[in-house]
């Protein structure tokens, strides 16, 4: 977001999802991101000393003889702690990367990296609310972004990567006013992600902005403008005949006696040119819940032929 930051776009395969249960990582990947720019990359496999699971092998391709001759993860945590220093840590679904790193880094006799970190899966959420899906692999299609191996760590970080870029795109085309009020909520937002909005607060606040003719601000939000149809009506006949009539309800209403000479009677009182006063008592049974649909077709239907 501001210039010189760096944001590590980390992800971890591993060989299930507790720490606790001594589950292990079998592949760590990173994607350096400044200026907007993907600048370095890194992955490995890591032997977890563990036999990997088939539904884990499944799921992410990694197979036993992928990891048998790679590093365990002591010897490379020193490299791991070192390159992710002075970054911002940026995962989708952070807290489980972060957390199982943290825990693995400390097992194997590190402090927590203690970074700041910034979840994708929630900005995604808030910047791209339409989406009907937040699965990385959904995300990616939805947006044209490439996904070659999905679930596979070197793969998901590239995309992760092209995808925060493309978050900082969109949210740099949000109105001042709403980045504002999402800075102001970013303590409501996983780990830190609110800093992502603070950041670009910042620097759209540098920019004198012009509102686009699309948008209105109304109590201190800014809306979509709302778009009216103007069209004209166009011209018809009013249905004299009790066929007639029949055509144009079929299917929506049955039509009975009282309908057809209220509507009669509407019909003759707008052409008499309201020399006038009328006031018509609906009765019961007449089917005052259509109400609505008459009130939007009847000027249509009566005025014809002024």
């Amino acid at each position: 977001m501001s210039q010189n930051k760096i944001f590590a776009v980390v992800d971890l395969e591993t060989t299930g999802t507790s720490v606790e249960n001594s589950d292990r990582i079998i592949q760590f990947s990173c994607d350096f991101v400044k200026n907007d720019k993907v600048v370095n990359h890194f992955s490995t496999y890591i032997n977890p000393g563990v036999p990997i699971s088939k539904e884990v092998q499944e799921l992410t391709g990694i197979k036993n003889k992928d990891v048998k001759n790679a590093p365990y993860f002591d010897e490379v945590a020193g490299m791991i702690y070192a390159m992710l220093q002075n970054t911002i840590f940026v995962a989708h679904n952070v807290g489980f990367d972060y957390n199982f790193l943290c825990s693995e880094l400390e097992r194997v006799g590190y402090p927590e990296i203690d970074l700041l970190s910034i979840d994708t899966v929630q900005l995604s959420q808030i910047i791209f609310p339409d989406l009907f899906s937040y699965r990385l692999s959904d995300i990616s299609e939805s947006l044209g972004i490439r996904n070659d191996n999905p679930h596979q760590a070197d793969n998901d970080t590239a995309v992760t990567a092209q995808l925060l870029i493309k978050l900082k795109e969109k949210a740099m085309n949000f109105p001042l006013l709403t980045l504002q009020h999402l800075s102001k909520m970013g303590k409501n937002l996983t780990a830190d992600t609110g800093l992502f909005f603070e950041e670009i607060y910042k620097l759209k606040s540098k920019e004198e902005e012009k509102l686009a003719s699309n948008l209105m601000t109304i109590d201190n939000l800014v809306i979509q403008r709302p778009i009216f149809n103007t069209s004209k009506i166009q011209p018809q006949e009013f249905p004299t005949q009790r066929d007639e009539k029949n055509l144009i309800f079929d299917g929506k209403i049955t039509l009975r006696n009282e309908q057809v000479k209220f509507m009669d009677d509407i019909y003759k009182q707008l052409n008499d040119n309201f020399s006038n006063v009328t006031v018509f008592d609906a009765p019961t049974g007449l089917g005052k819940t259509l109400g609505t649909y008459f009130q939007q077709h009847m000027h249509q239907l009566a005025m014809l032929g002024l």
